[in-house]
């Protein structure tokens, strides 16, 4: 059973581009100049998309630390947002 829920676990954080990370490495990052503080990507992400924030994550792709987020807006249509978590340049703004 140990190694079902491993597997699991391992499945859900990984694709084929993609590394999760999580909440102890994204605050040593922080802390060290990394990447941005989540309030300022949060900023950002309003800038580009209103509504509400459903999701938020802090992935590795490429090598390049990014946030993705879900936002649901007014009429109910969420929209993937990809921010670089280095630099707050927006990467990708699409409908999910």
């Amino acid at each position: 059973m140990g190694r079902l829920i491993f597997l699991v676990i391992v499945l859900l954080t990984f694709n084929e581009n993609a590394l999760a990370v999580d909440h102890d490495l994204a605050y040593q990052l922080k802390q060290k100049g990394k990447i941005l503080s989540l309030e300022k990507i949060i900023k950002i992400s309003k800038k580009t998309q209103r509504g509400r924030i459903l999701e938020i994550e802090l992935e590795i792709e490429d090598n390049i630390f990014i946030y993705e987020m879900e936002i649901l807006d007014e009429k109910n249509i969420v929209w993937k947002i990809k921010i670089n978590a280095t630099t707050g340049q927006l990467i990708e703004r699409e409908i999910d």
